[in-house]
């Protein structure tokens, strides 16, 4: 090496020797970066595409309108057993728990799985998902209070 803190001189071209008098030969420009012929593949074999994720990374999704759809029904059965449930206080402890527990429990997986696919790549909602939302909490509040009422009359007659 050079006694001068700024003389490249060995890393030129082909590995020519500056004023150093040394014969290494430094890193050759047409070499290294014949090794990049093609952006995004290298030549072991690997392309760039299997490090950023499969293709099916960017797949369209939706909500799980199935666990929606499941929350909605778990609140109609509620209701309807509710309804049948006079004078019989397990049935409406029964409506309730459908009505309560479950169909809330089944909106909560809802939006906990809408809100990890919303974070995908690609995520498309049909225009009516969130009045079906609101459509399903409302049931679940109507039904709840249903079989709420069924219990109450029932304790209130006991």
């Amino acid at each position: 090496m050079s006694d001068r803190p700024f003389d490249f001189s060995e890393f030129t071209r082909g590995g020519e020797s500056g004023g150093s008098g040394t014969s290494q030969r430094g890193p050759s420009v047409d070499g290294d970066l014949a090794q990049f012929a093609e952006f995004g593949v290298s030549h072991s074999g690997n392309d760039a595409d299997t490090t950023a994720g499969s293709p099916s990374s960017l797949a369209v999704v939706g909500p799980p309108l199935r666990l929606l759809a499941s929350a909605a029904g778990a609140a109609v059965v509620g209701a309807l057993v509710a309804l049948f449930a006079t004078g019989r206080p397990a049935l409406a402890v029964i409506a309730w728990l459908l009505a309560g527990p479950a169909a809330f429990g089944l909106l909560g997986f809802y939006v906990l799985k809408d809100s990890r696919l919303r974070a995908r790549a690609i995520y498309a909602a049909p225009t009516w998902d969130r009045t079906a939302y609101w459509a399903t909490v409302v049931l679940l509040l109507g039904a709840v209070a249903l079989s709420a009422v069924r219990i109450a009359d029932w304790v209130g007659r006991w």
